[in-house]
């Protein structure tokens, strides 16, 4: 199995892992009590609250242990959290035949979560163009063929679940498209309120991918602190210019018409909407302020980046109707900030205080 690494010498295991086998060792960890975790979870819940946070959708409750994170869920929400909890239910445990919506604890589940590849930084990102200075190596799709991926979405979409795919590469990108393309063209009757979408969206080295995605009405969400974080690192180590600068094209997709949302795929970067914001309008890398901006070409102006963590994510999770903004019959979701953001320098975004966080018309941080 290639996701366990050995030594090329001795051919022994060396101790480092990669994408399924995590599910795997996961497994065997032995996890404090149930009691213990949720106690945890709240303790995080409360901090991502001080964030500016109403709203909180997990993508992957179950990856692990489905019964486990069922009782954490209950346990969890079994007294006032100062978030609203939605999430997806990820494939290695969904049942084909069920019917969304289910419950887990009180957390209402109606999306299935799929994996199509794996890591950009990671190199298991699968590319249609091999990785920088690694010779042949592009990664590999997580399924063989779009037939594949295909019968695996058919039973889940036929039933009106509402679909993601974790899909880096752009290998990877266009066949998640391929196959939501064809799904549509099979079951055109099929709810069109609902924006299925692609995770990560990270590598558009054919800008087709882009139009693609917009024509087919797919929402895209991007973990957009790559470019922060791993931006210097994408484009000297990893994927080399041009494709680096346009990792996460933010401006192409508003212009194409995409539906563009930001999320932290925590603990890979932190919950932290004020940070998504000013990379988006800024492109600044961690540390590299005084540096040229990853693709200054792909900055968004601040209305287009708040929609990113505002009315966007609502709309991708189907909660727009009560979520999202500010308007008569939603709840009242909103925060109270030190200072203007439109007023405020695009590099100094991230430095704005969340005073307040306040949920259905009651503040829930501070407490």
């Amino acid at each position: 199995d290639p996701n366990y690494y050995r030594d090329p010498k001795t051919g022994k295991l060396n101790g480092i892992i990669a994408e399924t086998a995590v599910f795997t060792i996961g497994s065997l960890v032995k996890l404090p009590p149930t009691c213990k975790l949720a106690s945890l979870c709240r303790d995080t819940l409360n901090t991502w609250a001080s964030k500016g946070c109403t709203t909180i959708f997990d993508a992957g409750i179950g990856s692990v242990r489905l019964k486990q994170d069922e009782n954490i869920l209950a346990s969890v929400t079994s007294v006032p959290i100062p978030v609203r909890f939605y999430g997806a239910l990820a494939i290695q445990i969904a049942v084909t035949t069920a019917l969304p919506p289910i419950t887990l604890g009180k957390v209402k589940v109606q999306t299935i979560k799929y994996w199509g590849d794996g890591s950009t930084q990671g190199i298991t990102a699968a590319l249609s163009s091999p990785y920088l200075n690694r010779g042949d190596e592009k990664g590999q799709p997580s399924y063989p063929s779009d037939d594949a991926l295909y019968k695996a979405m058919e039973p889940l979409f036929r039933n009106g679940w509402h679909l993601m795919i974790h899909a880096n590469g752009d290998a990877a990108i266009g066949q998640a498209l391929r196959v939501y393309k064809s799904l549509f063209e099979a079951f055109p009757q099929k709810d069109k309120s609902i924006v299925h979408r692609i995770e990560h969206f990270t590598v558009t080295e054919n800008d087709d991918l882009i139009k693609t995605a917009a024509e087919l009405g797919i929402g895209i969400s991007h973990t957009i602190l790559h470019v922060f974080y791993w931006g210097h690192t994408f484009d000297k180590w990893v994927l080399g210019p041009p494709r680096a600068q346009r990792i996460d094209p933010v401006r192409e997709e508003v212009e194409a018409g995409a539906l563009v949302s930001f999320h932290s795929d925590s603990p890979v970067s932190e919950v932290n909407p004020l940070l998504y914001v000013r990379t988006a309008v800024t492109r600044l890398m961690f540390g590299r302020d005084d540096e040229e901006p990853l693709g200054k070409d792909q900055c968004v102006d601040l209305l287009q980046a708040l929609r990113g963590v505002t009315i966007n994510p609502a709309k991708q999770i189907k909660m727009d109707q009560d979520i999202g903004t500010l308007k008569k019959g939603k709840f009242a979701d909103f925060v109270i900030l030190d200072r203007d953001p439109r007023s405020t320098p695009g590099p100094e975004l991230d430095k704005i205080n969340v005073v307040q966080t306040w949920m259905g018309g009651k503040r829930v941080w501070p407490a």
